[in-house]
């Protein structure tokens, strides 16, 4: 994948450009929605890469690395983005998100911080289908617990007999 676009580069068609990338987007945010927060975020390190300077989804992806708990990494992608800009002029649009980037990293550092403190640091962190599957497994052991309990209170009762 080329590492800007620039719409007179050869071999390089506009609406593929775009299409990849609004479609590397919503790859993203069918990812995050389901749990998926590992391949969530390997689609938007594919949008940065077929548009390095596309806000959205630089943004997009500074936010999940925050929220992954990667706020070093997040920083840094602020600070990729506002070197970009500073490079092709665009000073405003360079200094606008430094000052995004330090209103926001701080609250989503607060945030994460206490997330992870009220679920506990040792546990994984599960999908909402591994959940689901955990769930479905623990009432599976209920029910055969049960029904060896009655096997053997009715084997118990049988032999009592004889």
């Amino acid at each position: 994948m080329g590492s800007s676009f620039v719409a007179g580069e050869i071999g390089v068609d506009r609406n593929t450009r775009v299409g990849e990338l609004s479609e590397l987007l919503e790859r993203a945010a069918t990812f995050t929605r389901r749990g998926h927060r590992a391949a969530a975020l390997e689609a938007l390190r594919g949008a940065i890469e077929v548009a390095p300077d596309d806000l959205t989804a630089h943004r997009r992806y500074a936010a999940a690395r925050a929220l992954a708990g990667d706020i070093a990494g997040a920083a840094r992608e602020y600070e990729r983005y506002a070197v970009r800009a500073d490079g092709r002029g665009d000073v405003d649009a360079a200094r606008l998100e430094r000052a995004y980037a330090t209103e926001l990293l701080p609250r989503l550092t607060a945030a994460t911080t206490a997330s992870r403190r009220r679920r506990g640091l040792h546990w994984p962190r599960f999908t909402a289908d591994q959940v689901f599957a955990l769930r479905r497994v623990a009432l599976a052991a209920v029910v055969i617990a049960a029904t060896v309990a009655v096997m053997l209170i009715a084997g118990s009762q049988i032999l009592a007999r004889v």
